[in-house]
């Protein structure tokens, strides 16, 4: 009987093991890749995520699915995200109140940056401060005569939720100000635009994405933008910062995140493919039709935008006093 070489069978094997990963980093993506979205179908994230998967499928060769995983804020998708494999086949296509969330509710399990790979930020989009028509004020120097005119918390404002993007600028702006207005959070969007559109609302904070054809239409007004510059899709909107608001210069970015421990090869592939899309005409194109402005940023400097905001919004939430609802 011909002795086994248990020597040779071992170090084959490891060779074997070791070389499964090279392999599959080589081929990638061999498979559908998932883009989780942690808002509704319809809404200006999805709206968003669905016209980039569309260009990754054709950058990468691979269908990129788009699933909506709704719940908490957005804490749902991010989540199911933390706790998928590290392989490069699910994504995120998210916004700040991945940041925001964590800094609110301390029982999550995940840390918003040290357990996430940053892939690529593709843009900013500014918000507008927009009120509904027959509200008294036109303009911030109104605004801050109204309220400071009746007692705290007498006017309120609109949010898709707590933690949300739109809630922290509007109380970052309300700290700028001096002045104090009533929080309603609502579970999403829809909700939250169907009470402002009735009048049971009065403010609310809308990406510009979403506040075109309100404002358009005149069903609402725009007081201001949050960016630094005015929006060439709302031209006649003047900026907070013209209006005296000073320090409020905030665009919500949209970005991809992957689980931590996504191989270097495969980080540089995704990156690689959205630099080329960010890059291209049609994509140029999308966002100026949006109001959104390219940002273009990879893996390092997206991680060094997450860092940031998490003091940002970590020092407003203390000042603030702003609590999980």
């Amino acid at each position: 009987m011909k002795k086994i070489n248990w020597h040779f069978l071992y170090v084959f094997s490891m060779a074997l093991f070791l070389s499964a990963p090279s392999a599959a980093q080589d081929t990638y993506p061999n498979k559908p890749i998932r883009l989780l979205v942690a808002f509704a179908a319809g809404g200006g994230t999805d709206v968003m995520a669905r016209n980039l998967a569309q260009q990754m499928t054709k950058a990468l060769g691979q269908n990129v699915v788009v699933e909506n995983r709704i719940g908490a804020n957005g804490i749902v998708a991010t989540t199911e995200l933390f706790r998928a494999n590290p392989d490069g086949y699910t994504l995120i296509y998210t916004i700040p109140s991945h940041i925001t969330n964590a800094l609110l509710y301390s029982n999550l399990p995940y840390d918003p940056v040290a357990d996430f790979t940053p892939i690529y930020a593709l843009c900013t989009v500014p918000f507008v401060l927009s009120a509904t028509p027959g509200f008294p004020a036109n303009n911030v120097k109104e605004l801050v005569a109204l309220a400071t005119s009746q007692p705290a918390g007498a006017i309120n404002y609109a949010s898709p939720g707590t933690g949300s993007p739109p809630h922290f600028y509007q109380e970052m702006m309300n700290n700028i100000l001096g002045i104090k207005m009533t929080h309603v959070p609502y579970k999403g969007s829809a909700l939250a635009m169907s009470d402002l559109l009735s009048g049971r609302t009065q403010l609310i904070f809308l990406s510009t994405v979403q506040s075109q054809p309100y404002l358009k239409d005149g069903r609402l007004k725009g007081i201001g933008l949050s960016s630094a510059k005015r929006s060439s899709v709302l031209p006649d909107i003047p900026t907070l910062d013209e209006l005296g608001v000073t320090g409020l210069d905030v665009d919500m970015w949209y970005g991809v995140l992957a689980p931590k421990g996504v191989p270097t090869p495969i980080v540089e592939k995704l990156a690689g493919a959205l630099k080329t899309i960010a890059a291209s005409t049609e994509m140029k194109r999308y966002l100026a039709e949006q109001g959104a402005e390219p940002l273009s940023l990879g893996p390092e400097q997206f991680g060094d935008i997450l860092r940031n905001e998490a003091k940002k919004w970590g020092k407003l939430i203390k000042d603030a006093d702003i609590k999980a609802e």
